[in-house]
């Protein structure tokens, strides 16, 4: 058991002069839709939609246009309009009380922000200089579009531009109903946004990235710290030839079976990683800069572990494996079948049983990033305030009927439903799971202290990590 430790101990900080593939000059990346071919111009990005037919009409102001702009069909002066607004952090004011028309000459800038905001330009496709945080910005639309579907019952389908996609009979749709006829515009736009922040943890996760938590590293150090995420295209992906074969185990535990140190080139401690990364995803939630800073720290501590272990779970699923193996090829049962013929009941549901409702309802990526968002904003939450529990609670409920929504588009009402249970299932099988994490850390922690001074050596050390600690002994 304690010969696991050797296998999760951090090695040797990263280095970018050990990587020539490493870009010192590299600006981070700014957040764009996933649902973009980013290998296309910026200029003109033309959206994978269902339908095969491009955009002919910006839907802000109605001028002819073939190219997509943060999400939606929008000609080159709407697409810089909406970004200077952005990165500028101008405010308008309108004179005549919304009632312009922005298609003429003398356009109002608030209406015309208004109607950007309305037919859903996502400013995640925005690169923000680095003293505008993009969850702020995001709040800020998410706050002007409240505000404006509050103040109406209904969307006057007439008052937008003419499109391919807005019929005589849609002439009055509901605001918040998934009836409007605009690609991506205001249906699963939450999805969107999580399938692309994942996508930022998974390229740090499978990349040569080093997680240098020393152990002084606290929770709200990190909390305060900016994300790494904006990073993630700084590092070169884990290539075959670096991966770990069970030969190359085979080796290295007769090294420490003979007592000798390891090569400090290859460990790193995968928990710790899958928890840094989810604590970086939840730090990119709406919802995260609303709440006071105690309020984030216990957000963090209710349900980090919980996503941690939905993230080894749901990747080792992805690679048709029955059991936990992380990027690195590293896989933690390879262990205990070495020095034993079977695992023990918590081994086996710490690194084998915690992929299988996943694999047994089979789980898509946009069905992993919501039920992780809904983990997240799980308002059922130690120590939080009462008001930092109602926005949880309001969050909840929005990601939780998204992901019905979804379900439903999909499968149809009933069937969709029953998919929804499905899925909603995960949470609870996480949560159990990682009371299970807890137990494995401890039952380590109490074998590690019971060795005499002479026996602990360097190899068996558990990591000393105060945030590591704090999170599994919380």
């Amino acid at each position: 058991m304690s010969d696991l430790n050797e296998y999760m101990r951090p090695y040797s900080s990263f280095s970018p002069d050990s990587f020539p593939e490493f870009d010192s000059t590299f600006e981070p990346l700014d957040i764009k839709p996933l649902l973009f071919d980013i290998s296309e111009p910026p200029e003109c990005n033309n959206e994978k939609q269902n339908s095969s037919a491009s955009p002919d009409t910006c839907l802000v102001c109605g001028a002819v246009t073939k190219c997509c702009h943060y999400d939606v069909p929008s000609c080159s002066g709407c697409k810089t309009f909406f970004r200077r607004t952005i990165v500028t952090e101008k405010y308008y004011v309108c004179k005549t009380k919304g009632k312009c028309n922005i298609r003429g000459k003398d356009r109002c800038r608030q209406c015309r922000f208004d109607q950007c905001i309305l037919v859903g330009m996502n400013p995640a496709g925005i690169k923000l200089p680095e003293n505008i945080e993009l969850s702020k910005v995001i709040e800020r639309i998410e706050s002007r579009k409240r505000a404006l579907t509050g103040n109406l019952e209904t969307v006057d389908a007439t008052n937008l531009p003419p499109s391919s996609s807005t019929t005589p009979e849609m002439s009055v749709v509901p605001a918040k109903m998934s009836s409007i006829k605009l690609p991506q515009v205001m249906e699963f736009r939450d999805v969107d946004f999580l399938l692309f922040v994942e996508m930022k943890v998974r390229q740090l996760r499978e990349s040569n990235y080093f997680l240098d938590l020393n152990t002084e590293c606290t929770l709200r150090s990190v909390i305060q710290s900016r994300t790494e995420l904006s990073n993630a295209g700084c590092y070169a992906l884990i290539t075959e030839d670096q991966k770990e074969t069970f030969e190359q185990f085979q080796r290295d535990h007769c090294l420490i079976v003979a007592g000798k140190k390891l090569p400090n080139h290859r460990r790193r401690h995968w928990l710790a990683v899958d928890i840094f990364l989810s604590i970086e995803l939840a730090k990119t939630l709406p919802v995260f800069e609303t709440l006071t800073l105690f309020d984030k720290e216990a957000f963090i501590l209710n349900a980090t572990l919980s996503t941690a272990i939905l993230t080894k779970s749901y990747y080792s699923h992805e690679k048709k494996s029955d059991s936990v193996v992380y990027p690195d090829g590293f896989t933690p049962v390879w262990l205990f079948r070495h020095t034993k013929n079977e695992l023990s009941k918590l081994e086996n549901e710490v690194f084998i049983r915690c992929i299988q409702p996943i694999t047994r309802i089979g789980l898509t990526k946009e069905e992993y990033v919501l039920i992780k968002a809904i983990i997240f904003c799980n308002p059922a939450c130690n120590n939080i305030s009462d008001a930092g529990q109602r926005l949880l609670e309001k969050e909840s409920e929005r990601y939780s009927k998204t992901l019905l929504r979804y379900m439903q588009s999909i499968h149809g009402a009933a069937k969709g439903a029953s998919r929804y249970a499905q899925v909603i299932s995960i949470m609870e099988a996480m949560a159990y799971f990682a009371e299970r994490n807890k137990e494995f850390h401890l039952m380590k922690m109490l074998n590690y202290n019971k060795k005499k001074p002479s026996q602990k050596s360097v190899n068996h050390r558990v990591p000393d990590i105060k945030l590591l600690h704090d999170i599994l002994e919380s």
